[in-house]
């Protein structure tokens, strides 16, 4: 007996394969339906910030001047002071708002004005939006007469502000605050740098040129002041530097990066004030530059540039003073978790008494541990003449 299958219609196939061609499109049907969603949601979002936007734009920066008590109250609390604004007045033509401010007084602890800025240009950014916080694209002050302090116990003050950071790993409001803008310019200023941890006289610097940029994870700056006659002449200085990635941004302790400067003329005499040496230095005139590379606050390479003459440096108490007429050369000092190392390259000097060192390259490394007394070392030369390091032996 065979079995013979039964006869299949014509509207049983049509079903079937209708069937088979629904089913492929009704598995997708869920993800269209949640793409349909979010794309809703982004649209729904970029709309109302567009409105916030355009609601900033015309209709408020129109009238800006009756918001100076509320900017005031927001720039006061977003900097931890007392923020006074003597007038407010709309400089946009373009599709960023910006505005102008005139006579901006911040105020310290004691109610007396710790920064005074004649003029404040500011281009607000559209990142205010997103993070519901005042951000600006540029801020740009034009004769600031800027008062920079560390105490006895190394806090940092800019204009009364704390830029030390309560502790390592955690930034204050006021400097996460400012490296949290685009960029920030100071044209034409004057700053004070008060040092009470080293008792050492204020440093006080014109023409003053600071341009710092910052981004997601990086932070830039360039300074160029002019030094008081007898510090010497104009100097520049620049750095790079990378943040981690979940630190606040005003936590500078934690940055990596290379920070360099330029002393086409400086007197040393001065300088030592401001600067620890491993001997004392009591002359010396001539150009300086160097770059100092930090990991994770930390200096870890030091790099020297040097063209001096008339240099008097004792390197230890009991000995005599050593005179150099001229010194040229690198130094290089390196720490890591093994030990120090120090270089001089093409180093050479001649001293007072016409004894000329040779120009070479010397390096000496001694392996030693945080904490813990050094285990062994090495020394090298291109060239020694033992004759010569007994005479300056003797100094």
């Amino acid at each position: 007996m065979s079995l013979i299958p039964p006869a299949t219609t014509h509207s049983d196939a049509t079903a079937a394969s209708v069937q088979l061609v629904a089913d492929p499109g009704s598995r997708w049907a869920p993800l269209r339906w949640v793409a349909r969603v979010l794309l809703g949601l982004v649209f729904t979002v970029w709309s109302l910030l567009l409105i916030a936007w355009l609601t900033l734009h015309w209709g408020i920066l129109p009238h800006i001047e009756q918001w100076r008590e509320p900017i005031e109250q927001r720039a006061s609390k977003a900097l931890g002071v007392p923020v006074r604004i003597g007038a407010i007045e709309v400089r946009s033509s373009g599709w960023v708002p910006s505005f102008e401010l005139r006579e901006v007084v911040l105020l310290d602890a004691n109610n007396m004005p710790a920064l005074r800025l004649p003029r404040v240009f500011a281009a607000i950014s559209p990142r205010s939006l997103l993070s519901l916080e005042l951000r600006f694209e540029q801020l740009l002050i034009d004769g600031a007469q800027l008062e920079i302090r560390r105490d006895t116990t190394g806090r940092i003050f800019v204009a009364g502000l704390d830029f030390s950071g309560a502790e390592v790993g955690n930034g204050s409001d006021a400097s996460d605050w400012f490296f949290a803008q685009r960029e920030f310019v100071i044209r034409g200023g004057a700053l004070r740098w008060t040092d009470e941890q080293r008792k050492a006289a204020p440093l006080a610097l014109t023409d003053v040129q600071i341009v710092v940029r910052n981004g997601l994870r990086q932070h830039a700056f360039r300074l160029d002041a002019t030094p008081p006659a007898e510090w010497g002449e104009r100097f520049s200085a620049t750095g790079q530097f990378t943040q981690p990635l979940l630190a606040h941004r005003g936590d500078w302790r934690r940055w990596s990066g290379t920070a360099w400067a330029n002393l086409p003329r400086a007197d040393v005499r001065e300088l030592r004030q401001h600067v620890t040496l491993p001997f004392e230095l009591s002359e010396g005139v001539g150009a300086l530059r160097g770059w100092v590379e930090f990991e994770s606050g930390e200096p870890r390479v030091v790099t020297v540039d040097m063209a001096l003459r008339a240099v008097n440096l004792r390197l230890a108490a009991n000995t005599d003073p050593l005179v150099v007429a001229e010194v040229e050369g690198r130094l290089i000092a390196q720490r890591s978790a093994a030990g120090v190392a120090i270089a001089l390259q093409r180093f050479t000097f001649e001293t007072g008494d016409n004894i000329r060192w040779p120009q070479g390259d010397m390096t000496l490394a001694w392996r030693q541990r945080e904490g813990q007394p050094a285990s062994g070392g090495e020394f090298s030369a291109q060239r020694l003449d033992m004759a010569l390091m007994a005479q300056v032996a003797s100094r």
